[in-house]
């Protein structure tokens, strides 16, 4: 009985994000179908994770806090609104209506891509029902810090001998979204799927940003959809596809400004939040920050008027706590590590303007200096 009470608890609770997220999808004016669908993934992954890192930090990592404060977020943002559900209902309906009309007008590509779906559908139920993790990363220090994190209530740094632990744990913070409330791992390998949708609907969107008839968009998705190193990994509990996802979001974004499509305040905004949580998830995405940012200071200049037009008053505040929660879903590992080993990257041993900070190095691990990337640079 307890087990199904939290089960109910756990679909309130998304229900809740859901709408929560969808109120920031709705900020974007005019977007097309499949960029609504896209936007909407990316906020739900953004307002679950920010929940489990902002309770994890104050310590209050548990069932009743994520619902009190799921709720409390819900009634500020007014994910109860009339025009909420207006939006979310009118999208429902233009999506069945447009699946209807695809059906008619393509009919053995719908059967091919209703069967491609099932097909991979019945893949990941799979692998999340039956097997159990098993890759070598998962097992030493993605899903122990996960563990740890539940069984304390809070985002510890225990003791380890693996020092890739210290990597940042963004994605691992959607793992504890997908298993706290019944302290058991039985889907957390789930908890991969949100962002195999983001990969995948962005596919199909920089496709369409691009021009490219539906069609060919749609193949373009589903063959990208079905590559093994993608599918393989939509359940592994590795965050190699989360951040591809991520990467492929900032691109469609990028895109979507400099092809002058609608909404490009929403665009800007939701890449700061995109690159914020990429940082979090994995340090690559650090690694490629100055080429989304130049892109995106260009993108801004080229859509300025429409950028710094004015804002209302729920937009105002929305994009501010946006870019507020961003930086702390990028800087809490890095300044945490700062703290814990004075260096924001650890494990990797970094060479600042003449300043050695310590680092395990290694095969993975690497280095890093101003020096060796100059040198990289001019080779």
């Amino acid at each position: 009985m307890i087990l199904v009470l939290k089960v109910i608890a756990w679909f309130l609770v998304n229900g809740l994000t859901l709408m929560i997220a969808a109120r920031l999808a709705a900020l974007g004016v005019a977007q097309s179908r499949s960029m609504t669908v896209v936007l909407w993934t990316f906020w739900w992954i953004f307002v679950d994770t920010t929940i489990v890192l902002v309770l994890g930090m104050a310590g209050l990592l548990n069932v009743l806090a994520i619902m009190v404060a799921t709720v409390w977020v819900a009634l500020v943002s007014g994910a109860w609104s009339r025009a909420n559900w207006r939006f979310m209902l009118g999208f429902f309906r233009c999506s069945v209506e447009a699946l209807r009309t695809l059906a008619v007008c393509h009919p053995l590509y719908s059967a091919v891509w209703a069967l491609m779906a099932i097909i991979i559908v019945a893949r990941a139920m799979l692998f999340v029902w039956v097997f159990p993790p098993h890759v070598y990363d998962v097992l030493t220090y993605h899903l122990p810090k996960v563990a740890d994190w539940i069984q304390d209530g809070a985002l510890t740094v225990n003791d380890t001998s693996v020092s890739r632990s210290f990597w940042p744990g963004g994605f691992e913070l959607m793992q504890v979204w997908f298993s706290l409330f019944w302290h058991h791992d039985v889907v957390i390998e789930a908890a991969g799927i949100p962002y195999y949708i983001l990969a995948v609907g962005g596919v199909y969107c920089l496709a369409r940003c691009l021009n490219i008839r539906r069609i060919y968009a749609a193949w373009s998705a589903m063959i990208y959809a079905a590559t093994p190193v993608v599918i393989m990994n939509v359940v592994s509990c590795k965050n190699d596809l989360p951040l591809g996802a991520l990467l492929v979001m900032a691109t469609v974004l990028l895109a979507s400004m400099f092809m002058e499509k609608p909404g490009a305040r929403a665009m800007a905004f939701t890449l700061i939040a995109v690159v914020g949580h990429g940082a979090g998830v994995k340090a690559m995405m650090v690694f490629v920050f100055p080429v989304i940012a130049i892109a995106f200071i260009a993108g801004v200049w080229r859509r300025r008027k429409d950028v710094f037009s004015r804002y209302g008053r729920f937009e105002f505040a929305a994009w501010c706590t946006v870019v507020v929660l961003s930086v702390l879903q990028a800087g809490y590992w890095y300044i945490r590590n700062w703290v814990y080993f004075d260096n924001p990257v650890f494990p990797v041993p970094f060479q600042l303007f003449g300043h050695a900070m310590p680092g395990m190095g290694g095969i993975q691990q690497g280095e890093f200096s101003v020096d060796s990337m100059l040198a990289t640079l001019r080779a």
